[in-house]
């Protein structure tokens, strides 16, 4: 019982982990989003 426990902690982990590099990866992508967004607005004379 106590293994299995222990397994699904790890697995619980190791997603976390991961949730955690696509937060990152998200964020980072929307902050590039945003820039380009504003760019577009500023070629198209501010609109």
């Amino acid at each position: 019982m106590s293994k299995k426990s222990r397994s699904k902690r790890t697995i619980k982990q190791g997603a976390d982990m991961v949730s955690q590099e696509t937060t990152m990866a998200f964020s980072k992508n929307e902050q590039e989003d945003r820039k380009r967004d504003k760019e577009e607005r500023n070629s198209l004379g501010g609109i």
